[in-house]
């Protein structure tokens, strides 16, 4: 699929395989998230299409911190399930054994992301979708994000809370931002996100003495 070159390429500008990019533990909590948000659409019986493809843009961006350029192989000739709960179930299964392999409790789990990709593929049929088309939605959703490392994670720029607070006089010019916590070494990393989204709201800069460090 073109669009999962598109997504290595969108990862690498973003420094994901870079130092001070991405780890395997970040990575792995964002899969659980993703698939805790296809659980939930699920059972609400709403669209999951963007949940499908934001699981495999994860397991893409681990694919190639864990094997480099090794391709996704799908594997078509196995089934994984004869509905979208049992499908699920498996799915749930994989991300244990990618658990496990995290802890050094299980052996090289490299097959787990394509089994999960093929799972993926058949809950995307049995949605009336494909997962190609998931990726290409999951893929226009990203390509234009912006954000930082911080502490691993990569916080996008939209998640950072930052609200005007009247000064004295009554001018609105004073920033406020929330949940934001770094270590020492990535200060001036957050300082710089923080300041540039402040620009962008016309808001003033922050003092970097005002970003707590943990």
């Amino acid at each position: 699929m073109k669009t999962i070159k598109k997504i290595e390429k969108w990862a690498e500008d973003r420094n994901f395989f870079g130092k001070d990019g991405a780890t395997p533990e970040m990575q792995f909590k964002k899969l659980v998230e993703e698939v805790g948000e296809l659980a939930k659409h699920l059972v609400r019986g709403q669209d999951v299409k963007d949940d499908i493809g934001d699981i495999a843009v994860v397991l893409i961006i681990m694919n190639r911190i864990y094997y480099g350029n090794r391709e996704i192989e799908t594997q078509p000739w196995f089934t994984f399930g004869d509905d979208v709960h049992s499908l699920f179930n498996n799915l749930m299964y994989r991300v244990g054994a990618i658990a496990a392999f995290l802890l050094e409790e299980a052996e090289e789990q490299g097959n787990q992301i394509d089994t999960m990709f093929t799972i993926l593929s058949e809950i995307a049929e049995l949605q009336n979708t494909t997962l190609g088309e998931c990726i290409d939605v999951a893929y226009s959703n990203i390509k234009d994000r912006k954000g930082q490392w911080v502490n691993g994670a990569f916080i996008k720029a939209s998640d950072i809370k930052i609200k005007e607070k009247p000064q004295k006089d009554g001018n609105k010019k004073t920033y406020v931002y929330e949940d934001i916590e770094v270590s020492a070494s990535q200060r001036i990393v957050a300082w710089g996100m923080i300041r540039n989204i402040c620009l962008e709201r016309g808001l003033s800069a922050p003092l970097m003495s005002k970003i707590k460090c943990v």
